[in-house]
């Protein structure tokens, strides 16, 4: 007998906003959530005498914590962790880093299930200190508040923003077999 349950992730990580803007050299960066779920973006904003850009991080990956950082090399950074609370997702170590004074990435937080802590290490030319979300003057952290519903299709089950947005696909095929537990996982994002 084959059955389908449906696979989700439980946050286990508390968090919330306790800043929505810091100075970082000579730039303000603002970070704000997404107001609805048709356009899923954290939104971070860098403006200074020199720049105004706009750099955007998808809420899938349900949380977001920046800080401004100097490199050994004494270049003024912004320090990203972007990562998601579930089971599959790398332990707090999927960073970013851009530059504040000319928005460039130069590091792009895009490993949200392996990380990629060495590369940040090489960039930042130092160990990384771990977040604490307890210095609103110097860090940001925030976790998405766009809620989710689950959904029941012909073709499986979807999980989507309070609006309807159709934003995940997640199912797992399990048969009862001990041999053979798991005979199929599915899931589009």
């Amino acid at each position: 007998m084959i059955r389908a349950i449906l696979l989700f992730s439980l946050s286990v990580v508390s968090t919330f906003s306790v800043a929505d803007s810091i100075s970082c050299g000579d730039s303000l960066v603002t970070v704000s959530d997404a107001t609805s779920a048709k356009e899923p973006f954290f939104d971070v904003k860098i403006e200074g005498k020199s720049i105004s850009k706009n750099h955007q991080f998808e809420i899938q990956k349900d949380y977001l914590y920046l800080r401004c950082e100097i490199t050994s090399t004494g270049k003024t950074v912004i320090f990203i962790n972007h990562f998601c609370g579930g089971s599959g997702c790398a332990d707090f170590g999927n960073y970013g880093v851009i530059e504040a004074d000319t928005g460039k990435v130069l590091l792009e937080p895009n490993q949200p299930f392996k990380g990629n802590s060495e590369e940040a290490k090489e960039i930042m030319g130092k160990e990384l200190k771990p977040f604490n979300c307890k210095q609103a003057d110097t860090e940001i952290c925030m976790h998405s508040k766009i809620e989710t519903r689950l959904t029941r299709q012909s073709t499986g089950w979807f999980i989507s923003g309070i609006d309807g947005v159709r934003s995940c696909f997640l199912l797992a095929l399990h048969s009862s077999r001990p041999d053979n537990p798991l005979v199929s996982l599915r899931g589009l994002c």
